[in-house]
This record gives structure tokens, C-alpha cells and sequence, in this order.
């Protein structure tokens, strides 16, 4: 246990919908004797009020139903919003830095602070601040890079979205920061640590594959659904598609094509039960999602744990976390031959590939990384 005199004020507009969060915010508490942590969550919705909450003299919560519609939209009004707001409701006397979640929701916030009272912060950059914020509204890249360079440190879920980052700022912009640059990964619950699986052996007759995640046109779910109506096309193994989820934009769709596909596909819905999910992931061979867009993707590495390869995207969240062909394959995600190839050289390797990823899974223990993350706080002066 480390001992620390600091505060913390995590920033976290997503605190409410994700336990992870909650799983870094507990891993904190238990690996520091002295850190105090203040957790602020703007929200859109009276559901999402004191969710996630863990109950614990170290740790402290303000929720604040304090977002609308229109701040996707008007987001200099948002931030400003919400500035003022924590300097009501949050005690900065002895607050001595910032952990910022999210790039622009959070980090722009966490930047305005810093201009007001002094207060330093960290920020981590994700998939929506890639994908969405610096495609959509290019008018706020100047103002990000202020963000950026005011950061004492920038926290990176994997090594490809520091890629993503290099192409869109100016050479000179990337090297002014680059020292600043921290690769973290995110943590699985620990249930699937302690629950470790072990190293599988492939049936010669059937193959079984797992997709597990939301219904959003992201996620690529009909592209999974292809390959392996594809594969059951060719001689050989019976292949099979268990697929573990719901919601999301693309759910009817889904849904309709699942309908039509019932000689290849088994459809549980969505799973909340971890006994329940762990009995599916080990009933699988494979885990196959080749998304669009990937900030990390939680289901990769609790598929490893339980002696699953796994197939994932090229330059998306999951990508470099292990070198390609050590737990699994990287793809291109519209390319359903090279997806196709790739399950079939998961196939050779089966034994290998199955026996690294029960090793590798234990790289996404909570408690590793929050210690990683506690160093961090104690290095900003």
C-alpha cells in the first residue's frame, strides 16, 4: 500500500453507465493509504444519479443533473457550465489534482480550472475524443491542443491511439508533447481473474464462435454474421456463431438476420450474470469482433481469460496491446477474407495462442494499474 498525501478529483461524464470507473476509483482506495478521491459526474438524466458509488470514507461523489441536448452542440457553453458548477459544489483547498476522463467532455473542463485556480490535471484520450470530436467539429482542434499541451500528463488506453493522435496534429504539435504521453490500459473485474480459465483444445468437427458487445453499426456485428456464412460455405469444420447482447442503432436489423440465420447462430441477449457469461465464453473456441471503432474493448481481454484467441481491429483499442499473433489477430474489419485467413491461422496455432492468452489476461488486473495511475498523481508537483 502506498502512502500519498494528495486529492483527487476525477471528472468522469461516464461514471454512471460504466463500472470500470468505479473498478479504477475502488483499486485507488485500496492501494493508497491516504488518497482522497472526489468524484464528479454531470449527467443528462435523473437514472443516472448515484450510480456506481462505492462506500467509502476516501471517496466522495457529486452528482449534478446538470447536461442537456444541446451540448453536443454548444460545447464552450457546457464546459463553462460545468466549471462553475464543481467551484460551487467541490472544495479545491486542498484539492491538489485533477484526473480528466475524457479528452474534451472532461479535459476542456479540467483546463479551465487550471486557468482559474491553478489546479493541475491529467487527461486521458479516448475513442469518442478520435472518432468523434476531432473528425466532427474540427473547430475545436486549436482549443484541444490547449488541453494537451497544459496536461502534466496524457493517458492512453493503447499504443494505436497515440498513432491516431500523430496524424492529426502538426509534427511540431506531437513533439511538444510527446514526453507527457502514458500507456495504461484498462482493467477487467476481477471476477474473470480470480475465474481464470485454462488452455483449450479445438474440436475437429465443429468450430465455435463468440461475439459479445452492443448492436451499434460500430461494433460490425453483420460483417462477424457474414464471415461465418462464408466459412459453413466451405468443406470442412461445422461452424458456429453464439452471440451475447442487444440495443444499440443497429438492433432490429440484427435482430431480423439473426432471425434468418438460426441453422448457424445461437442468440442468448444480453447477459448480466458473470456465471452465466463465463459458462458461453468457455463453451467457445474463438472470440470474433472486428469493430469499426474501439476505445479498448473489455470483452477482448475477459475472452482471454478464458483461454479464448480473439480477433480484433487494426488500429483500434485492442490493437498493440499484444504483439499480433501472440493472443490472437488484428484485421482489416470490412475485409471478410483476410478475417476469414485469420481464424484459420488461429486454427493452426490453436494450443499456443490459447495457453497466451491465460497468461496475458492478468496484464489487466486492476490493482497493477491503478498503482501505475497513484505514481502518476504523486509525480505532478
Amino acid at each position: 500500500m502506498k502512502s500519498l498525501d494528495k486529492d483527487v478529483l476525477h471528472i468522469c461524464n461516464s461514471y454512471s453507465t460504466s463500472s470500470l470507473y468505479r473498478n479504477l476509483v475502488q483499486a485507488i482506495c485500496n492501494n493508497s493509504e491516504n488518497i482522497v478521491q472526489h468524484v464528479y459526474v454531470p449527467v443528462r438524466s435523473s437514472e443516472e444519479l448515484n450510480k456506481n458509488t462505492l462506500d467509502s470514507s476516501k471517496v466522495n461523489y457529486t452528482f449534478s443533473l446538470i447536461l442537456n441536448k444541446f451540448d453536443r452542440i454548444l460545447y464552450f457553453k457546457k464546459i463553462k457550465k460545468i466549471k462553475k458548477d464543481i467551484l460551487k459544489k467541490v472544495d479545491f483547498d486542498s484539492r491538489k489534482i485533477i484526473h480528466s476522463h475524457f479528452l474534451f467532455s472532461n479535459g476542456g473542463v479540467a483546463y479551465l480550472l487550471k486557468k482559474s485556480c491553478g489546479v493541475r490535471y491529467i487527461t486521458a484520450v479516448r475513442n469518442t475524443d478520435i472518432n468523434v470530436f476531432y473528425r466532427y467539429m474540427r473547430h475545436l482542434k486549436p482549443f484541444a491542443y490547449k488541453i494537451l499541451q497544459n496536461a502534466e500528463r496524457i493517458i492512453f488506453l493503447s499504443p494505436t491511439y497515440i498513432e491516431h493522435l500523430k496524424k492529426i496534429l502538426k509534427p511540431t504539435e506531437f513533439l511538444a508533447i510527446e514526453h507527457k504521453f502514458v500507456v495504461i490500459p484498462n482493467g477487467i473485474d476481477e471476477f474473470w481473474l480470480k475465474n481464470k480459465g485454462i488452455p483449450k483444445e479445438l474440436s475437429n468437427s465443429e468450430l465455435n464462435l463468440l461475439f459479445v458487445g452492443s448492436f451499434a453499426k460500430g461494433k460490425n456485428i453483420k460483417t462477424t454474421i457474414n464471415v461465418v456464412k462464408k466459412m459453413n460455405l466451405r468443406k470442412g469444420r461445422n461452424v458456429r456463431l453464439s452471440i451475447v447482447g442487444g440495443s444499440g442503432s443497429n438492433e432490429k436489423d440484427i435482430l431480423e438476420i439473426i432471425e434468418s440465420n438460426k441453422q448457424f447462430i445461437t442468440y442468448y441477449g444480453p447477459i448480466k450474470d458473470m456465471d452465466k457469461l463465463m459458462e458461453v465464453y468457455r463453451s467457445a473456441d474463438i472470440f470474433l469482433m472486428p469493430s469499426f471503432t474501439e476505445t479498448f474493448g473489455l470483452v477482448y481481454a475477459e475472452a482471454l481469460s478464458q483461454g479464448l484467441p480473439i480477433i480484433y481491429s487494426k488500429g483500434q483499442g485492442f490493437d498493440n496491446q499484444f504483439p499480433d499473433g501472440h493472443v490472437g489477430y488484428s484485421v482489416n474489419p470490412t475485409n471478410e477474407d483476410e478475417i476469414i485467413n485469420k481464424i484459420e491461422e488461429i486454427i493452426r496455432n490453436y494450443s499456443y495462442l490459447s495457453s497466451n492468452a491465460i497468461e496475458g489476461c492478468v496484464k489487466f488486473n486492476w490493482d497493477d494499474i491503478s498503482l501505475k495511475y497513484i505514481d502518476i498523481y504523486s509525480s505532478v508537483k
